[in-house]
């Protein structure tokens, strides 16, 4: 996960270098993604990218995480709006995902994860991470 000196950074700054790795990585393999490449689309340089994350992978899995919880909210924003009917909030999600495109991002993420295999090794395993920090976090 990023370091707290990127949890420090200004909203603007945090988005504009989570932004050039989902731009980044909607163009190129995730295998064949570059330091170099992200840090040329964000404008910081090497310095302050190994100061906010210890690795490309770690910049992938903030980036999910991210994009994961505008997910979560919406499915939490659809249920509320349809008074918990499942089938209703489920439409409604889906909805939102077609006309809106913040969600609509979220899911050609998802969407590209499945079709990159390098990149779903890599989601899988920043998942069970966040799943055995998830559940830690419970049980303190």
């Amino acid at each position: 996960m990023p370091t707290e000196k990127f949890m420090n950074l200004g909203d603007y700054k945090k988005q504009a270098i989570l932004d050039a790795m989902r731009a980044e990585f909607m163009t190129t393999p995730y295998s064949e993604i570059r330091i170099s490449s992200l840090i040329k689309r964000a404008g910081i340089s090497r310095a302050s990218f190994y100061l906010y994350f210890q690795s490309k992978e770690d910049l992938f899995t903030c980036m999910m995480h991210q994009l994961r919880e505008r997910l979560v909210q919406g499915l939490v924003e659809a249920f509320q709006e349809q008074k918990s009917s499942f089938d209703a909030s489920m439409s409604r999600l889906v909805n939102r995902i077609m006309d809106d495109e913040i969600y609509r991002d979220c899911w050609e993420f998802c969407k590209r994860v499945m079709e990159d295999g390098t990149c779903r090794e890599v989601a899988a395993c920043a998942e069970r991470e966040y799943d055995k920090e998830d559940l830690r976090e419970k049980t303190e």
